[in-house]
């Protein structure tokens, strides 16, 4: 087989235009020991492709392998049952992890907001779980808050030291300086 005879086959192949036996021999070229280099890129492919698809041999069974086929058609089943009460087991233990994490949370939701409310209307509310957004919201605020209050402060220190800086009288300087540290 010619390389341009294995090229347009490879284009067939990855255009899903390849029969079964035009598959078969792609996998047997790519198997040789000698592949031209240009279509070295597809070897791996290929050769993967073909022992995928690669059919047990008759004398590959064993003896004791036929004599097991059609014996005990309820292995299968109970394979299968097994799986699935595998598989039920694994998401009952998730889920029952899931409950204890959540359980966990809460626990640790209720220490971290222990003692805490919210007056609403007049009438006081300690549902965690509704006064949580409410708390967490004023923790925000007074965050904002702190952060201008400290860009302020900064200013009125820079101002502060500009007053102090333009005094021209040792003494003065000192005492101003003193009534502001005060």
């Amino acid at each position: 087989m010619n390389t341009e005879e294995i090229k347009t086959l490879i284009e067939k192949f990855f255009d899903g235009e390849t029969s079964l036996n035009e598959e078969q021999r792609l996998y047997e070229f790519f198997s040789r020991a000698e592949v031209p280099e240009e279509l070295m890129s597809y070897r791996e492919l290929f050769a993967d492709l073909g022992a995928a698809s690669a059919k047990p041999q008759p004398d590959a069974v064993s003896n004791e392998a036929k004599s097991h086929v059609g014996r005990h058609p309820q292995l299968r089943t109970q394979s299968l049952s097994r799986v699935l009460i595998g598989m039920a087991a694994s998401l009952l233990l998730l889920m029952g992890a899931f409950w204890l994490w959540n359980l966990h949370q809460e626990q640790r939701l209720a220490a971290v907001y222990e003692g805490s409310y919210v007056i609403v209307n007049g009438k006081k509310s300690s549902d965690l779980r509704k006064i949580k957004p409410q708390i967490e919201a004023t923790l925000t605020n007074s965050r904002k808050i702190e952060k201008e209050v400290e860009a302020h402060y900064d200013m009125i220190e820079d101002a502060e030291k500009d007053v102090l800086n333009n005094i021209d009288d040792p003494a003065e300087r000192e005492r101003i300086d003193k009534l502001l540290k005060e």
